[in-house]
């Protein structure tokens, strides 16, 4: 995502600030002077890219705290002109055109939403269609064509095979203004053709009937074949560029003017996608290349500065990998190579954020920071432990504590019950969700525009308060610490993709999809999982006699001990079922030794573990194959953290005399 780099980086100051999208934006990513550095001529000095990078974040920084009305933003783009030629633009003609002389495709009125895609044969597939984002989703195919005009059957074809995507980007088109071409089922959204008037080169772009209308072609690059869009979607605008780099070895203008353009274009945009036919080599970055270039140097840099990740990672001309897909988006983009109609292979990217998932969870929170930790060590210290738990069994005794300590925190610390909202999309609140029911009520009227550019203009501002409320509790935490690091993986792509659990399928064919439902079928499997297999006699071979019963021996449980594994907890570890903190078990490790020491005896004395630490957290976790089998999840166990000392405090008891008599096999071993 936009923001992942500001969260990470330095502010600049001020006086580092770039102009407003609206003024001549000076070239502040670009050094002022004409002798270019090491780092622009390709050299990826770690002091280079991390002063370009703070510029870089400099610049977005500025733009995205303006709600600028200017032309370049997304929330306030015009209608885009959808033509069956070329895209009339001022650099490739001599005079003026009238306004009236540029044919426009404007959707019908009253349009009904259909999600099934027409027959390219039948008349619906001629009329503009309603089909808006199927929750915050759309696929995009790129390919290289080298003559489109020649090869419109193969093209057709080629859209078929990959499912008619809702963008379609094509390069080296090979068109000029005497060659008009449309592609059936879909609407042109912009053309750019060799401004030179070569036959060679060029950029198409279109959008499947019915998504035109969440699709705005913003603008073009000056010099180079590379227009620009917005997408809309319900998580926010994406900024896409389709791109086509002539293979000039050496040339790294078209990379360096890339920094401003997308400075220039992102507006209220939150993700960014670059995608085309780029030509440039680099073995380290890209994998399969002919070597290193300049140019992939320099391309590399940008990705670098600006957070992009190459998608692709496969061939698609030859051995080489020259059609990339440039993107922040972290885990929601996938890219697949298919089959092409020249000697590049095309590129199929989905991208599919879900839909916002959130669940309400009541908790109880104490505030430890302010905990008084001399008073509560001297309540629990003052407990007659020895007359409390003499006459209770183990599972008593172990509840016995477990209650005491809770009765004893909440009669000291401030404690409150909340409901928390856990959300897969966190700045999505009640005023996004009330923009986006209004995009969604105006498809079809008059008013479509004017609701689909207010509903990207709300998700942005949204989505800048919470890229700063990240930044400032990023900024309070240790940069060690569990907490820093969890949110900072996520936010660049690194932690967990995916949103949750899916729906699982039960053995009978019928689904799981309620999270009650998917819990009790996940439970099921695990236990089932763990249950052991009958006994059956070998018949083959004769077993050796077992050990001889060991003598009864006194096992000491020491108080020191019990404190010594107390203190080793870390602070962070998970708490269990019983919501006792870890934190609280090392502060008061010297008041809690005692009593903890007398349940461990009675555990001993019984031959048995407590039932209540006998209870788990379990958090499924996938390994692999289908996400809708529930025996490709593993359980993780949160535990008791008191049960977790326990065990360590009896394995030290136990554990050398196993070892010593050889018990565990030669294939038994854990991590």
């Amino acid at each position: 995502m936009k923001g992942v780099a500001n969260f990470l980086s330095p502010t600049p100051s001020e006086s580092q600030a770039r102009a407003t999208p609206c003024e001549a934006a000076a070239p502040a990513v670009r050094p002022p002077s004409s002798q270019r550095s090491r780092a622009h001529r390709g050299h990826r000095s770690l002091a280079a890219v991390a002063y370009r990078r703070v510029l870089w974040m400099s610049r977005l920084d500025s733009r995205t705290r303006e709600n600028s009305s200017g032309a370049c933003s997304a929330g306030e783009t015009t209608e885009p002109v959808h033509d069956d030629s070329r895209r009339f633009s001022s650099h490739d003609l001599e005079e003026d055109v009238p306004s009236d002389a540029i044919p426009r495709v404007m959707p019908p009125k009253g349009a009904t939403i259909d999600t099934s895609f027409p027959s390219p044969a039948s008349p619906a597939a001629r009329e503009p269609r309603h089909l808006g984002l199927d929750a915050c989703s759309f696929t995009f195919l790129l390919a290289n064509v080298q003559g489109i005009f020649s090869k419109s059957a193969e093209v057709a074809h080629l859209v078929d095979r990959c499912n008619h995507p809702q963008i379609v980007g094509f390069t080296e088109t090979f068109l000029d203004p005497s060659k008009p071409f449309s592609l059936q089922g879909y609407v042109q959204i912009a053309r750019l053709d060799r401004r030179t008037g070569e036959t060679q080169g060029g950029i198409i772009l279109f959008a499947r009937l019915g998504f035109e209308n969440s699709i705005v072609h913003v603008g073009d690059s000056k010099t180079h074949e590379r227009s620009w869009f917005v997408v809309h979607t319900d998580r926010g605008a994406v900024l896409l560029a389709l791109w086509y780099r002539r293979p000039a070895k050496g040339e790294v203008e078209s990379i360096e003017d890339l920094y401003d353009e997308l400075s220039e274009f992102a507006g209220n945009t939150i993700h960014t996608i670059v995608m085309g036919d780029m030509n440039v080599h680099e073995a380290s970055w890209l994998r399969f290349s002919d070597g290193t270039s300049e140019e992939g140097r320099a391309l590399h840099t940008l990705s670098h500065v600006t957070g992009l990740e190459e998608k692709v990672g496969a061939p698609t001309r030859g051995d080489n990998l020259l059609d990339l897909v440039l993107s922040d988006i972290a885990g929601d983009l996938k890219c697949a190579v298919k089959s092409g109609v020249s000697d590049h292979e095309a590129v199929v990217g989905s991208v599919s954020f879900g839909l916002p998932l959130e669940h309400t969870v009541e908790r109880e929170l104490f505030d430890y920071k302010s905990a008084p930790w001399q008073a509560i060590n001297t309540d629990l210290r003052e407990r007659d432990w020895d007359s409390e738990l003499s006459n209770l069994g183990t599972d008593d005794a172990a509840s016995h504590v477990t209650r005491a300590i809770m009765d004893t925190l909440r009669k000291h610390v401030r404690h409150k019950k909340s409901k928390v909202r856990v959300s897969t999309h966190p700045w999505l609140n009640d005023r996004c969700r009330e923009a986006i029911d209004k995009r969604i009520a105006a498809r079809g009227t008059a008013s479509e525009t004017v609701a689909r550019d207010e509903c990207a203009q709300v998700l942005h501002e949204e989505y800048l308060k919470h890229v700063e409320r990240t930044k400032k509790k990023l900024g309070k935490l240790s940069s060690s610490s569990k907490q820093w690091w969890k949110p900072s993986n996520s936010l660049q792509g690194r932690g967990k993709s995916g949103h949750g659990v899916q729906p699982l399928q039960r053995d009978d064919g019928t689904w799981a999809r309620t999270a009650e439902d998917k819990a009790e079928l996940l439970s099921e499997t695990f236990l089932s999982k763990s249950t052991l297999p009958a006994e059956s006699i070998n018949d083959f071979s004769a077993l050796p006699p077992g050990p001889a019963p060991a003598p009864d021996t006194f096992l000491s449980v020491r108080t020191r001990d019990v404190q010594r594994q107390l203190n080793k907890l870390k602070e962070d570890s998970a708490t269990g079922p019983d919501e006792v903190a870890t934190q609280v078990l090392k502060k008061c490790s010297g008041s809690l030794a005692r009593p903890l020491a007398l349940v461990i005896r009675q555990m001993l004395a019984e031959g048995r573990w407590p039932a209540c630490w006998r209870f788990h957290h379990i958090v499924p976790l996938y390994k692999k194959k289908a996400k809708s089998d529930p025996k490709n999840y593993r359980g993780v166990h949160l535990t008791s953290q008191i049960s977790k000392a326990v065990e360590r405090v009896v394995g030290r008891l136990f554990l050398p005399k196993l070892q010593a008599a050889g018990v565990f096999g030669s294939k038994q071993f854990a991590y």
